[in-house]
């Protein structure tokens, strides 16, 4: 790649002569020389697909990205990179899709948490804002596919500001999604222990040859075993979901708990994941869908005994926030239907439409339209002059509703109209619009149950 190279400057010059080298010194020059070393790389990716570049800070690796983004763009391809920086508004309002679409995209990056939805950008960790880049690029790139042209995807240091665990995760999720999406991908990094998890046809290691041109050297691929594989589900205990309950997005140990898988990475017994089992509650309207008539009927005593023995709950799922994007939920939920307490198994979900792991384990999704005591609260809120997503912040809700005693005479009749919600009748009204928020900016519930 040439260019018009600035003149040194004076402190240039006077910090070398100090040093008694001067500017024409070969180590001194600006950058390494990619030479035939990009047309290598791109005569693999017109024929594999996938190529993971391997080096040190300053071997060559970003100069040489540049040198092949410069040939395929000339050779046809439709070449994109990873954004430098982020403006600083929050992650769902960065991607022009659908809010469940985008929840969907940033869940599949690792960033299900409301959190990560909803701070701005400036808020967010070193390794969110990586995972925030990765998504903006493959939204940019499923955006265009009625474009049909051969495209590149270019990632310079990937994983870098994450730990170890954290870069190979989001190693799997790229190149899952280069595959599903028939992109090509070409990544460089760091991190060695990351290029099985991108399984990359051809590993390359990168580093500065005679007169301070780029040389590879051809490694052998993979460099070990892919993540996925060191994962291990196994019995765990009560003091491992309460370790992992920070991590969820909603406090609170589920109660009557009766089982705990854990998620653990087997080289070095790290804590990944979590699946508590619990007892089933009394009521839940998916079961008439799911069981026709055998937990109704006259007799309620005798329904709730056989609904304690034949059902059990899938009550929270909890994966660290470095592998969200590995399938964890999914082969934990898998593990405990693989040998279940009951015949039965059941949960509950307001998150399903941005991260499917019951589905996808094998279980039956039923959509729930809203109950009654729901539909009566949203048209109280639009007689206030509220939209339900206003819920969000309560205090700002309460002080710019039309008819502020008449929400909360509709928030108490909502709130004693269930047992679920019963508590929350005498609350103070902040409490009380917190909880009724849960509901009212909730999509509409879905169930599973299996079998």
């Amino acid at each position: 790649m040439t260019g018009v190279v600035a003149a040194p400057t004076e402190r240039a010059l006077r910090a070398c002569a100090a040093l008694g080298v001067d500017l024409e010194t070969p180590a001194l020059r600006s950058r390494p020389e990619p030479g035939e070393s990009a047309n290598r790389i791109l005569r693999h990716l017109e024929r594999d697909r996938s190529v993971c570049l391997i080096g040190a800070s300053g071997a060559g690796k970003t100069t040489l990205l540049a040198r092949v983004a410069l040939e395929a763009s000339g050779a046809g391809w439709r070449v994109l990179s990873a954004p430098a920086s982020v403006a600083n508004r929050a992650p769902i309002d960065l991607i022009g899709a659908s809010p469940d679409q985008t929840m969907r995209l940033l869940c599949s990056c690792g960033l299900g948490d409301p959190a990560c939805f909803a701070r701005p950008a400036d808020q967010l960790s070193a390794g969110q804002l990586e995972r925030l880049r990765l998504a903006l690029l493959m939204h940019e790139v499923e955006r265009d596919v009625s474009l049909r042209r051969r495209t590149l995807v270019i990632v310079d240091e990937l994983g870098a500001s994450l730990d170890p665990l954290g870069a190979r995760a989001i190693a799997t999720t790229l190149a899952r999604w280069a595959r599903d999406k028939d992109v090509a991908l070409l990544c460089a990094t760091h991190r060695p222990e990351a290029s099985a998890d991108l399984g990359a046809r051809h590993t390359l290691r990168v580093r500065t040859g005679a007169s301070h041109r780029v040389v590879l050297d051809p490694i052998e691929s993979g460099h070990g075993a892919p993540l996925s594989t060191e994962i291990a589900i196994e019995p765990g205990t009560r003091d491992d979901l309460r370790a992992m309950l920070p991590l969820h997005y909603r406090a609170g140990e589920p109660r009557a708990l009766v089982r705990v898988l854990r998620a653990t990475h087997t080289p070095t017994g790290e804590p990944l994941g979590v699946l508590g089992v619990a007892m089933p509650t009394l009521n839940g309207r998916w079961r008439e869908i799911a069981w026709p008539g055998r937990f109704s009927g006259g007799d309620k005593r005798a329904s709730a005994l056989r609904l304690n023995r034949e059902i059990r709950r899938l009550a929270r799922t909890i994966v660290d926030p470095r592998v969200r994007c590995l399938g964890i939920a999914r082969r934990l939920v898998e593990s405990y239907l693989a040998e279940p307490l009951t015949q039965r198994t059941e949960a509950f979900s307001v998150h399903a439409h941005a991260s499917g792991f019951h589905a996808r384990a094998g279980m039956r999704l039923h959509r729930l339209a809203p109950e009654a005591r729901h539909e009566r609260l949203l048209e109280a809120l639009e007689a206030c002059a509220l939209q339900a997503h206003e819920l969000a912040t309560p205090a700002l809700a309460l002080a710019s509703a039309r008819r502020p005693d008449f929400l909360l005479e509709e928030l108490r009749r909502w709130a004693r109209a269930s047992r679920a919600s019963r508590r929350l009748a005498d609350a103070a009204p902040l409490d009380l619009l917190r909880g009724a928020a849960r509901v009212a900016l909730a999509p509409n519930p879905v169930a599973f149950t299996h079998p």
